[in-house]
């Protein structure tokens, strides 16, 4: 059985400190659009549709060795799957709020 810990510590509006048993990270943004990045050197850029359960999650900087085989195309092709969706999230709310 495997024993998880992890405490988030909100510093300020929009800024928290992320602790886990391994690492620890810096969170700036807020629940629908945030930047992560973690001791180990990981980066994380989220983006989603508040209320809808849709999101786009990017990852790079260091990997786990069974990661590391995945093709540079296939990590390009993470980066622009990240942007349109960040593209169509952000005209969907526009056309809900406008």
């Amino acid at each position: 059985m495997r024993i998880r810990f992890r405490r988030s510590i909100r510093v300020m509006p929009g800024v928290k400190i992320n602790l886990n048993k391994k690492s620890v990270g810096l969170t700036v943004g807020r629940r629908s659009m945030h930047y992560t990045v973690n001791s180990k050197g990981q980066r994380t850029t989220s983006v989603g549709l508040p209320g809808t359960g849709l999101s786009v999650q990017h990852t790079s900087g260091r990997r786990r060795q069974s990661e590391s085989a995945v093709p540079a195309w296939a990590d390009a092709f993470r980066s622009g799957a990240l942007i349109i969706g960040a593209v169509v999230i952000i005209v969907v709310l526009v056309a809900i709020l406008h």
